[in-house]
């Protein structure tokens, strides 16, 4: 008991170790890194792409465990390596910027495919080292102290890169370079929490090879039961249409609407804030109505957000950006939040419960490929539409003078937004076409979340509304921190 006791404390900080490197190295500030060593979208595109091509190497730590037994090791050795890359960072400043831009890629794809065979055996062991009646909490607190970490980590890194910019320009690459190696630091207190973790002997059973070959008999087997193969096929274009623009927000806001790291970085935190105190609401009504209303409504409301964005430009920043932004972010995270949980639900429902594995593997294989193809794609094609053009006018011509309206400015990145929101109209009518085995209570609850989503946006509309928007992320975290899990009550102690 007390091993396990000893490993559980390992991984909570383990967790936070690691939350910290992550906040340090990836998001807004690697694409603030990039762009300052010249990054094309194109560049842009790839590091978007990295981190869903990297979990097919999950398939590998698969075949590891099977083949080693020793789950422990695996994690410890290619977290090791994974995370060693990240001292390759501090090095750029010493290259130039083609070729530090070079190392920086590398840097992130060594980190990510080491980190995805990691995960494959981390989670196997965490299924066994975490007791089933402490899952709930357990996970729960540590994922409290995690998203601290990356509010405080955040916004602090991104203030000190600003600061440094504006008193340092021409060494700015020196913050960002000491981001990494604070993020590097943090991977080392991480490795040090792994090798604390006592290794869970896996029980006997028949060996298994996970293939190529056994890889491709599950995609065919998923693919020919046919409500299953619905649900990829909504998966595969869901992911495409999303993370065709949902890469490029951060360089969108850095690039075309100039603003600075620590204002993207807030604004981002934000709206995974709405999403955490989003998910309850969306567990209650998935509960209550099914995944498939609640995923329809969810993924509507983001393709109506992902037009929105098209908006933000008319065709230059305006003075209703900033709260048009803050609206978005506010109507995504809420909206991310019924996606990711519904997505996650429709697919365990739907899979055959005696081949629920390989019909999982065979969706996630699918649904990685697509969303890593949407944002090379997106990288690629951003250069041809930067040169284009589309404007609609409402022109009234009279003697008293004339009035021009525009209704309409599509350029750059407003082809991508306006794209994936035809993609994701695309993926709807495949959703529509699944059958979720319950009754479909769509209207019900659009109604009830229209309901319960105006009522956030008036409150957001008032002053008092306004100030709630500036201090959220705050309150979440005090509210996180004087929180504590319940304690047992004593026991009693049996008298003579």
């Amino acid at each position: 008991m007390t091993g396990r006791r000893r490993g559980l404390n390992a991984v909570f900080w383990d967790g936070l170790f690691a939350q910290a490197m992550d906040t340090l190295t990836t998001g807004v500030i690697l694409v603030g890194f990039a762009l300052y060593l010249g990054a094309t979208p194109w560049v842009i595109g790839i590091l978007g792409a990295i981190p869903f091509f990297s979990n097919l190497f999950q398939l590998l730590s698969i075949s590891l465990v099977e083949r080693l037994r020793d789950r422990r090791r695996i994690v410890v050795t290619a977290s090791l390596i994974g995370r060693s890359a990240l001292a390759l960072a501090l090095l750029i400043p010493w290259m130039a910027p083609e070729s530090g831009l070079v190392l920086l890629v590398c840097v992130i794809c060594v980190r990510y495919v080491f980190g995805a065979i990691s995960a494959g055996a981390w989670t196997s062991l965490m299924r066994d080292l975490v007791p089933q009646r402490l899952l709930g909490s357990y996970y729960a607190t540590r994922m409290r102290w995690m998203t601290i970490v990356a509010a405080i980590l955040g916004v602090a890194g991104a203030l000190i890169i600003d600061y440094w910019q504006r008193q340092w320009e021409e060494s700015v690459v020196w913050a960002f370079a000491g981001m990494y190696g604070l993020g590097f630091l943090a991977s080392l207190g991480s490795l040090t929490m792994l090798l604390r973790l006592p290794e869970v002997p896996l029980p006997q059973r028949e060996k298994k090879a996970y293939s190529q070959t056994l890889v491709l008999d599950a995609f065919i087997s998923a693919w020919n039961h046919v409500n299953f193969r619905r649900l990829m096929i909504f998966m595969a274009s869901w992911n495409f249409a999303a993370n065709l623009a949902a890469p490029f927000f951060a360089l969108y806001m850095l690039t075309v609407l100039n603003y600075d790291l620590t204002f993207v970085m807030l604004i981002t935190l934000y709206s995974q804030a709405i999403t955490a105190m989003a998910l309850p609401r969306f567990g209650a009504y998935t509960d209550r109505f099914g995944n498939k209303p609640v995923l329809g409504f969810a993924a509507t409301l983001f393709i109506l957000c992902l037009v929105g964005w098209s908006f933000t430009t008319l065709p230059y920043p305006h003075d209703y950006t900033t709260p048009l932004l803050v609206l978005l972010h506010t109507l995504m995270g809420i909206a991310t939040a019924g996606i990711n949980l519904a997505n996650n639900n429709v697919a365990f429902r739907l899979a055959p419960r005696s081949e629920a594995t390989s019909f999982l593997v065979a969706n996630s294989v699918l649904s990685s490929l697509t969303a890593g193809m949407a944002p090379l794609l997106g990288g690629l094609f951003a250069d041809y539409f930067a040169l284009r053009q589309l404007a609609v006018e409402i022109r009234w011509l009279s003697p008293e003078g004339n009035v021009f309206l525009q209704t309409l400015n599509l350029t750059g990145w407003d082809f991508f937004f306006v794209g994936a929101a035809i993609v994701g109209l695309y993926s709807l009518h495949r959703l529509s076409l699944i059958e979720e085995g319950r009754n479909d209570r769509r209207r019900a609850v659009a109604r009830e979340l229209m309901l319960d989503t105006s009522r956030m946006l008036r409150g957001i509309a008032t002053v008092a509304g306004l100030r709630d928007i500036v201090t959220t992320p705050f309150n979440i975290v005090y509210a996180m921190v004087k929180r504590t899990p319940p304690q047992r009550p004593p026991r009693r102690r049996s008298s003579q």
